[in-house]
């Protein structure tokens, strides 16, 4: 009876915190949809790629299939699709910091430091500035996996377990095919080594392990083929290329050409190697250096969200987190902390495997916030498992009665203390905008529309066809005519464009538009115009 009253104490303590956890997620992402912009490019094709899901059309292995499932299963709770857009992106803002404490808890790490870190993580860079959202899905299946994984005590079935969450992890960022390679390699080899011991255990965990990955590699395909490690690669060693040279072209859309120029014309990052060693050996190590900088500010870099970042602020703060950890050091070192990993070596084993994986791709690619958000936190998470959970728990200081109304009154100031986001940014919205005036015009036929900024047709209808930028391959008034171009989306990225600007037949256009049929709107509370065609303008759309 004691032991059930003292497990139902404990319990009532954890529903409290998580519910402190959950009030402080939901206020700091209140009112997001009313403050921040659209994002488009890659963000928004996964949602697209969602929303238009069907057995007939499901998205490449290499183009984050299951985050597409994601965003279809949402679109029956929210249709709308910009509505879709800003329920996700709250999501993504809440459920992880959630799971990084359901994580921490099942590890043993004290429910003060559990807490401490998953709000540090639920207002800090790393979490709702960063985007695309996608990581934060592969961190969120991460984060479950290996919940789930501490409770199962048979390595085996452990390992395997771990092979197809990264599995799964691949088919929303694809490099995480790495991981599953290593997790698989581990696999048979725990098998080989096993098997005779738990014979019948044994096999049929390594059976079904490779039953469920090799039917979802034949359904949907292997995450790493397909060009998609080629566009990254060229997007961000171009992004590097132009702050070597001083370029004017942009990187992410004129890609190619870069690419073209410096390694030939390569298909795959290792032909790109073999291409130019040197140069690509120097786009690693501009990486490797850069990969330093997102470390600290991904994690700690909330002082820019509660309080106006200052350098004092920030030495401060870095003197109480170093102190703090010079504490548990000196505290467990060595005999505790050996202990530690001991205990926790599969759980380093498996956090160093995914970790590796993020580390490549973010010097293979680029160091991105994104890129380097899991390995960040898993060196967070791992180092809280370490120092911590070999800790001897000390008898608690006070009545559970005592111990009750402390964390009532630390959530009670903790949510006092949280402030909402969009409170301490103002971002432009002109993405929302131009959207907003794209479906203001009405238009109910098929038309193409040409713009830079990477996917308003998502958004305006599905009549609408992007013709991108990028896409002008001949002057501009044969271009017009040959796309049956009927919207102009006007922006600074079109105008600075090289095919435009140096485009006589463009430069004719924005000063007679008039004479080319096309009627110019200006975008509300935005820098761009819309160029409408004469003949599209007073259409009533059927659907609105």
């Amino acid at each position: 009876m004691k032991i059930q009253s003292v497990l139902s104490r404990s319990s009532v303590n954890e529903l409290l915190v998580v519910c402190i956890i959950v009030l402080a997620c939901l206020k700091f992402t209140s009112g997001v949809e009313q403050k921040l912009d659209v994002g488009l490019y890659d963000e928004s094709y996964y949602l697209y790629n969602g929303v238009t899901l069907s057995f007939s059309n499901i998205p490449a292995a290499n183009n984050a299939p299951l985050y597409s499932l994601w965003y279809y299963v949402l679109s029956f709770i929210e249709p709308d699709r910009i509505d879709l857009y800003f329920l996700n992106f709250k999501l993504m803002a809440i459920l992880p910091p959630l799971f990084i404490y359901v994580l921490l808890r099942a590890k043993g790490v004290p429910l003060l430091l559990s807490s401490v870190i998953t709000l540090l993580f639920l207002i800090s860079q790393a979490n709702l500035p960063t985007w695309p959202k996608v990581s934060h899905f592969a961190l969120l299946i991460m984060l479950i996996a290996l919940t789930l994984i501490s409770r199962i005590a048979n390595n085996l079935a452990a390992t395997a377990a771990a092979m197809v969450s990264a599995l799964l992890m691949a088919y929303v960022r694809p490099e995480y095919f790495l991981s599953f390679s290593i997790f698989a390699l581990a696999v048979v080899v725990l098998y080989i080594r096993t098997h005779n011991r738990f014979s019948r255990l044994n096999t049929g965990v390594f059976i079904s392990a490779m039953i469920i990955s090799t039917a979802l590699i034949g359904a949907l395909g292997a995450p790493l083929s397909g060009g998609r490690s080629i566009f990254a690669f060229g997007q961000h060693f171009s992004l590097n290329w132009v702050s070597w040279t001083g370029s004017d072209l942009n990187p992410w859309t004129n890609w190619q050409e870069i690419v073209n120029r410096n390694f030939g014309p390569v298909q795959s990052v290792s032909e790109a190697f073999v291409s130019d060693p040197a140069l690509f050996i120097r786009h690693l190590a501009v990486n490797s250096v850069k990969i330093f900088r997102p470390f600290p500010a991904i994690f700690f870099y909330h002082t820019n969200i509660i309080l106006p970042p200052t350098k004092m602020f920030g030495l401060v703060e870095a003197f109480f987190v170093f102190a703090l950890g010079a504490f548990f050091i000196i505290k467990s070192w060595p005999k505790k902390i050996k202990a530690a990993v001991a205990n926790n070596k599969r759980f380093l084993l498996m956090s160093g495997a995914y970790a590796f994986t993020g580390l490549v791709s973010a010097i293979v690619i680029y160091p991105r916030d994104h890129y380097v958000l899991l390995p960040v936190m898993l060196m967070v998470l791992s180092i809280a498992v370490v120092f911590t959970t070999q800790q001897q728990q000390p008898t608690p200081a006070f009545a559970w009665p005592k111990q009750l109304a402390i964390i009532l009154l630390c959530g009670v100031l903790v949510l006092l203390a949280i402030p909402r986001y969009v409170d301490k940014v103002s971002p432009l919205r002109e993405n929302l905008a131009t959207i907003q005036a794209i479906k203001a015009l009405q238009i109910e036929e098929r038309v193409t529309m040409l713009e830079a900024q990477g996917g308003f047709n998502i958004y305006a209808g599905d009549n609408f066809r992007r013709m991108r930028e990028f896409e002008k391959n001949a002057p501009f008034d044969r271009f017009l005519a040959e796309q049956n171009i009927g919207v102009i989306v006007l922006s600074d990225l079109v105008k600075d464009d090289p095919r435009f600007k140096h485009d006589s037949e463009w430069q004719s256009f924005l000063r007679h538009y008039q004479e080319k049929g096309f009627t110019p709107i200006p975008v509300p509370n935005s820098t761009r115009t819309l160029f409408v065609r004469n003949d599209l303008m007073g259409h009533t759309s059927i659907d609105q």
